[in-house]
């Protein structure tokens, strides 16, 4: 399809390859290349001056370069992403930037923060009633009381997002936490 779309001279067709390319990529652990592959469809969508593609490029960026162990770099991207996702008044994008944020704050020991930045994209995703979003958040919220000691906490909030993953038919992610409660049990 990219030949064709090349070939074409169809700059959106192109993006869009380069994104699918990157998120296979990225499934299939070459980091570098999805990278590369999603910096080349964020080139042209910034060509084509798409800003909700352009958004979602950064948001995919960060999350290679985080992958990557480019944290200063990934934590750029998502600025960026969100920035753009708030003029854009995305919701869903703005809680999925909340959530990598998260992510990198509590990589680095930023404990609080990771809570303050999770709870918000929870407050986002229960407005929204994004069930997948919410048991993300819930995981993630436990996953921050477990790093906090707070051993009750985590299981509460882990099996919120346990049971919410499997009611909506989630079974792999809902055995992520289900993992996180059995490794709580042995304790």
């Amino acid at each position: 399809a990219l030949d064709m779309f090349i070939e074409m001279h169809n700059k959106e067709g192109i993006a869009n390859c380069f994104t699918n390319l990157g998120h296979l990529e990225r499934v299939l652990g070459k980091l570098k290349k999805a990278k590369q592959s999603f910096q080349k469809s964020l080139d042209f969508y910034k060509e084509l001056q798409h800003k909700q593609k352009i958004a979602n490029c950064y948001q995919s960026l960060g999350v290679v370069e985080g992958d990557l162990g480019e944290l200063s770099k990934a934590k750029i991207s998502f600025q960026k992403a969100l920035d753009m996702f708030e003029e854009l008044q995305d919701r869903n994008g703005i809680a999925g930037c909340y959530q990598n944020l998260g992510g990198f704050e509590q990589s680095l020991g930023g404990l609080t923060k990771a809570k303050t930045l999770y709870q918000n994209a929870l407050d986002i995703f229960i407005k929204l009633q994004n069930k997948e979003g919410i048991a993300s958040c819930y995981g993630n919220l436990g996953s921050v009381a477990h790093d906090e000691k707070n051993f009750v906490q985590a299981k509460i909030l882990w099996i919120q997002s346990r049971d919410l993953f499997l009611a909506i038919g989630l079974t792999e992610k809902a055995s992520i936490f289900q993992n996180g409660l059995d490794h709580l049990e042995k304790q």
